[in-house]
Formats: C-alpha cells, structure tokens, sequence
C-alpha cells in the first residue's frame, strides 16, 4: 500500500507540474500592430501602444519616407525604408512608458553597416538580389563582404543614367575580392543581383567594413558632439506602455 501510495503522490506532482508549465506557457501571447507613417506621423492618431509584460510584440512600420526608429528603455534601433514593410521584434520584459522616436533620412547614413541590406551566408553558384527604392534618387549606398571585410564597393543611384530592370553585379575572388562592374550605376527601382563565382563565402552587406565605417565616423567630429547632435535632432513618434 505504502508503495501504491508514493506512486500516486508522483503521477500527482509530475500532472500539477505539467499543468503550470502549461499555463507558464500561455501567459506569452504575440502581438502584432500595424505602424502606418506618412510624412513622419502615425496616422489614425496611433501616437500609443498599449502591451502587457511577457507579450512578444512584433511592430510593422510601413513609411512613404526612409527613418531611423529608436526605442528607448530597450534600447532597439531600427531603419525603416520608404515603401518596404519594416518589423521591430523583441519581448516586453519591461514594465513602464517607453518612447518611440524617430531620425528623419538625413540624420543616418547609407554607409551605416547593414543599414539596408544583408545577405545570408553564400557560396560559389549562390545569388542574391536587391531591389533600389523607387524614391531613392542621386545617393551612393557603400557594400562590402562581411565575412572577409576586405575591399567594397558601391551602387551610384541616378536619375538620368545607368542601368534599369536586372543589373548584374559578379562577385569574385580575383586580385583579393572583387566586384565586377564596381561602382554599378542604376536608375532607382532597378533590381541589383549579385552572382556569386568566388569560391570563398560571401555575405553582401551595406555599408563600410566596420573598420573603416569606425574611422569615418569619428572624422567627422566628436563622440561626445555627435551624441548631442542625434539627441536633438530626435522626434517623438509614439509612446509604447507595457503593464504589469
């Protein structure tokens, strides 16, 4: 009896166990919302975002012009391109009011590492393909292989000249690195593609190496400077609370 008794009392806390973890489980919901942004403004009046803690909260901010969104408390920055749905994830562990603010395009650089595209890991045989916003004219976006770090190059975006549709960018391990044509200069809307033929893994990236990125953004003036510079440039854009 006795040993009848102490399996009860397991098959007992082993289901109470189950049960909890269950409802542990549950407590978790996603929950997405639909940012729409026209000339620098929520529309709808959606200037708050009501969440509970434990809530995997996915945003999807659709812009007709290019921002940089900064959340602050969980410290998450995201670009947002004009015209390409843009999502910021995380987890609301963090109870409080949380701004959501806003850099208008001017305020960050294309040459920012993966500011506007990264690719997956690729190999020899492997494409991958970029698509220029149709409003964005007369600008050079740096790219470079971020798995070497070794040479870049650029994409010239012109109004009155270069390619359109389909342009092919080859990738190759010749003399290093290189990318051929380097620069590539298309009409905004063109679909850039890179094919790779290195026989080195690639992953084409926006922006600078970091090395060199680093340098650049120290010449231009400050830390301390540029800090106070972005800090006053910055524009609410919505407030997020997340209860208990």
């Amino acid at each position: 009896m006795k040993i009848r008794g102490f399996i009860l009392l397991i098959l007992s806390t082993t289901i109470f166990l189950g049960i909890s973890c269950n409802d542990a489980t549950q407590e978790i919901t996603e929950k997405e919302i639909i940012i729409d942004i026209k000339g620098g403004n929520v529309l709808n009046g959606q200037e708050k975002i009501k969440v509970n803690k434990g809530d995997q909260v996915k945003l999807v901010f659709n812009s007709d012009e290019s921002l940089q969104i900064h959340l602050h408390g969980y410290d998450i920055q995201k670009d947002v391109i004009a015209n390409q749905e843009t999502v910021l994830e995380f987890l609301a562990d963090a109870t409080g009011r949380f701004r959501i603010t806003v850099h208008e395009e001017e305020h960050f650089s294309h040459s920012d590492h993966a500011a506007l595209f990264e690719s997956a890991t690729l190999g020899k045989g492997d494409k991958y393909s970029y698509q220029v916003p149709k409003d964005m004219k007369d600008k050079t976006i740096p790219y470079h292989n971020h798995m070497t770090h070794k040479n870049y190059a650029e994409i010239v975006i012109s109004s009155d000249q270069g390619l359109s549709g389909v342009a092919i960018v080859k990738v190759t391990n010749n003399n290093g690195e290189s990318y051929d044509p380097n620069p590539i200069i298309v009409k905004p809307g063109t679909l850039i593609e890179w094919e790779i033929v290195s026989d080195e893994k690639v992953r084409i990236t926006s922006g600078l190496p970091p090395a060199m990125g680093h340098e650049g953004h120290e010449g231009h003036e400050g830390h301390e400077g540029h800090e106070e510079h972005e800090e006053h440039e910055e524009r609410l854009l919505l407030i997020l609370e997340v209860y208990p």
